[in-house]
């Protein structure tokens, strides 16, 4: 199926008549219309579904989670500003030649107006601008032999679906009505229904007091049937109020910082900084008035200093001189008591020469000996030493004291930045009775989310119960009787049903297993620790596996991976479905992660369908993410708001 135009008369926001073309398949295929939260994206999005399946499209059901009647649905969408006379219509025009034998574009009409007995409704379907009344007639059993309104809820979805499928156990259920949906399995079901439905008409007519001893369990049944909506509708509400609270929370976050201010716990945490930065700074130059209170002075005379040791070096030459002459006198006395035996002229003459030399030694090092320094030259080293590490030390320290004092003259301006109470009251006090609301409310979904296990328990053990006790009613009826023949030949086919269920969706899962996993390692932006993915038989409960076979908890995927997952999963059973439907995305980007948009935006939008119709916020697909998707755009749309009326005209162009 192609879309070809829609165009809405007097519909929601938009008074009059709008139009819109859409991109056709090709490299161009992707269809994108901008808008403002509130400026009817959603409603174009609802036109395309409510114009071909009209009340099976379940939109009544959908509506701001109130149950509402198909008519009070239409009487809301009808533009309050618009003449009630002319009423609302939307017009939607398609091609279906590659599913069925009809070449011609089919133009669908589906309008209706207020009159003083209820909403009428009328549905006309054109070939050619001519009224083709057998299709008119027949429309929703032809349009859903093409597509079904359950399936088509596989192609036509919105962002907040994919949060709330990126839930691990929403995600589990996804997979379940995909698969059940794509396989026919549905249909089973509603046949199983059926059959039950059957089964107690005949063993009421064989017994009718039998009705009157299964009423009990039937009632309890009822209860938590009705329990069960109450507690959905109830969780839906508060989910829907604590989205509206997360969002204005960061909103009103926003705000604090565009504004400069902080909390009351950020100025007490500041302060408690500013504190400690001036003590780490009071500490650090008490160290330095120590440091140059010692040795580094002496670092300073830098010239003084050399010369200093130089002339130890000196002393030091000295010393070592005066030893050698020591050492020398006790040479020369031992060999004179050597030379004894000798004449004494010749021991007088050697004598007289070693008294000489020695003494020529001592004159020479009296000459040179500098007695004015007391100091030893190691000493002098030692103190070098010091003033050298003082000096590092010093120079640290300057460089830690330039780093806290900035650090302390950026913290002193955030605190100066800081509103007073006065000032601020009012934000705070938001501030807070949000995040109180945001506590009460998810702490109201927990409560609510474990009675409803607990019903669903309940209602298991019920519906088993209910299933035995008839079941022995039924084997109390004589063997002989047509009743008991009959629901014998009902056992039979609900077992055959039930058998051929499980086989289809168990034959399945195997497809898509692989599938999901090639899609969500195509999409997601690194190398992905997911490596299988296991679909448990029984529940369809979903796990998945890394390289070495380890199992991955969901919940420890990122918020991003398990919207890439879930958007995995309706990929995979939309083109298992091989149908060619168009693939229509309402607000695809406002929750997910920035780090996950470009993927989406370069890897799925332009092959999700063989065409995309794309219902993007201004801060969705903007910017380089605008850049990146444009060359997939063959049209481009805009719905703009118009301030004193408050109505929306579609434009062409984008933000």
């Amino acid at each position: 199926m192609i879309l070809r135009s829609l165009e809405i008369n007097n519909y929601g926001v938009f008074k009059g008549t709008h139009s819109i073309e859409f991109s056709q398949p090709s490299i161009k295929s992707v269809t994108l219309i901008g808008g403002l939260n509130g400026s009817g994206k959603t409603t174009i999005f609802e036109s395309i579904q409510l114009c071909m399946f009209g009340s099976l499209s379940e939109l009544h059901k959908e509506d701001d989670r109130k149950s509402l009647s198909y008519n009070k649905f239409l009487e809301s969408k009808i533009n309050r500003q618009s003449d009630k006379s002319i009423g609302t219509a939307i017009t939607l025009v398609i091609n279906i030649t590659e599913d069925s034998d009809i070449s011609n574009d089919i133009k669908i009409i589906r309008s209706w107006k207020k009159t003083t007995s209820g909403i009428k409704e009328q549905v006309e379907v054109f070939q050619n601008d001519l009224l083709d009344t057998d299709l008119t007639e027949n429309w929703i059993e032809f349009i859903s032999s093409i597509i079904s309104p359950s399936l088509s809820k596989l192609f036509l979805f919105d962002g907040e679906k994919i949060l709330k499928y990126a839930e691990p156990n929403e995600t589990s259920k996804l997979l379940i009505h995909g698969i059940q949906t794509l396989m026919g399995a549905d249909l089973i079901v509603n046949l199983e229904d059926d059959l039950n439905l059957l089964k107690k008409n005949i063993l009421k007519d064989a017994n009718p007091d039998i009705e009157n001893e299964l009423k009990d369990t039937e009632n309890e049944i009822d209860k938590l049937k009705k329990d069960r909506a109450s507690l959905e509708t109830s969780i839906a509400k508060i989910s829907d109020q604590l989205k509206e609270e997360k969002e204005a929370y960061e909103k009103l976050d926003v705000q604090f910082q565009a504004k400069g201010f902080k909390t009351h716990k950020k100025i007490e945490e500041l302060e408690k900084n500013i504190i400690e930065t001036k003590s780490a700074i009071s500490m650090l130059e008490r160290d330095q008035l120590s440091i140059t209170a010692k040795s580094l002075p002496l670092k300073m005379p830098t010239r003084h200093i050399s010369y200093l040791k130089k002339e130890l070096s000196k002393h030091e030459d000295y010393s070592l001189a005066l030893n050698k002459i020591s050492a020398w006198e006790e040479r020369d006395t031992l060999f004179l008591k050597l030379i004894k035996g000798l004449p004494k002229s010749e021991t007088d003459t050697i004598k007289d020469a070693l008294k000489q030399s020695l003494e020529d030694h001592k004159s020479s090092i009296k000459e040179e000996q500098s007695t004015k320094y007391l100091s030893k030259i190691y000493e002098i080293n030692a103190i070098e030493d010091e003033t050298k590490s003082d000096l590092r030390t010093y120079k640290s320290n300057q460089k830690k004291l330039a780093k806290l004092n900035s650090q302390l003259e950026n913290l002193e301006k955030s605190l100066s930045r800081a509103p007073d109470d006065q000032i601020s009251k009012k934000l705070f006090a938001k501030r807070d009775k949000l995040i109180k609301n945001i506590s009460v409310n998810e702490a109201r979904l927990n409560e609510l989310s474990e009675k409803l296990s607990l019903n669903d328990s309940a209602l298991v053990i019920q519906e088993n119960r209910f299933k035995k006790q008839f079941d022995e009613k039924i084997d109390q009826l004589q063997s002989s009787s047509t009743q008991k023949k009959q629901l014998g030949k009902i056992r039979l086919a609900e077992k055959a049903l039930r058998l051929y269920r499980n086989e289809v969706i168990t034959r399945s899962l195997n497809s898509f297993e692989k599938m999901i996993v090639q899609k969500f390692k195509y999409l997601n932006r690194k190398d992905s620790l997911i490596e299988r993915i296991s679909v448990n038989k029984s529940d369809f409960v979903i796990h998945v596996f890394d390289q070495n076979e380890n199992e991955i908890n969901l919940r420890d995927l990122s918020a991003g991976e398990r919207q890439l997952l879930a958007v995995s999963i309706l990929w995979t059973l939309s083109e298992l479905s091989k149908t060619k439907i168009p693939v229509v995305i309402d607000t695809p980007l406002g929750r997910l992660d920035s780090k996950h948009r470009n993927q989406l935006i370069t890897k799925y939008f332009p092959e999700a369908g063989s065409q995309t119709v794309i219902l993007s916020t201004d801060e969705e697909i903007i910017g380089t993410y605008y850049k990146s998707f444009k060359p997939y755009v063959g049209k481009e749309y805009l719905c703009k708001e118009q301030e004193k009326s408050k109505l929306t005209k579609i434009v062409e162009g984008y933000f």
